[in-house]
């Protein structure tokens, strides 16, 4: 099986909801925006083993209201990253098996009470 990795980027921020001067001053969304464009750049070249799980774009979706503090969010936010790594290691171990099926296995996504068993993981 081939390997394939993945990194999320950084979550948006709400800089009014950030409870510190220190985050406040630190954790703009510009200094965010830049990181994620440099780790992407880093990490996501043509041939890497790497994928995206574009957090960022998840909770800015979702925005000021889905977080209490600035910059976690509330726990649909990382139930549907882990849909999105699933579904892409699904899709590519169905690619990979296609050009070598005898090497793979077949990902399937969770059930859907498994997904909720997911969500109701606390994070940290």
């Amino acid at each position: 099986m081939e390997l394939q990795l993945w990194w999320t980027s950084v979550s948006a921020v709400v800089p009014a909801r950030l409870q510190t001067a220190e985050k406040r001053a630190r954790m703009t969304p510009a200094n965010i925006a830049d990181y994620n464009a440099a780790t992407t750049r880093a990490l996501l070249d043509g041939d890497s083993l790497f994928r995206l799980i574009d957090m960022h774009h998840l909770t800015a979706s979702c925005g000021a209201k889905c977080t209490t503090d600035g910059i976690h969010y509330v726990d649909a936010t990382y139930a549907a990253a882990v849909q999105v790594l699933l579904s892409s290691a699904s899709l590519h171990s169905d690619r990979t098996a296609r050009d070598r099926p005898s090497r793979t296995t077949r990902c399937e996504l969770l059930p859907r009470r498994a997904s909720r068993r997911l969500s109701r993981i606390p994070v940290a």
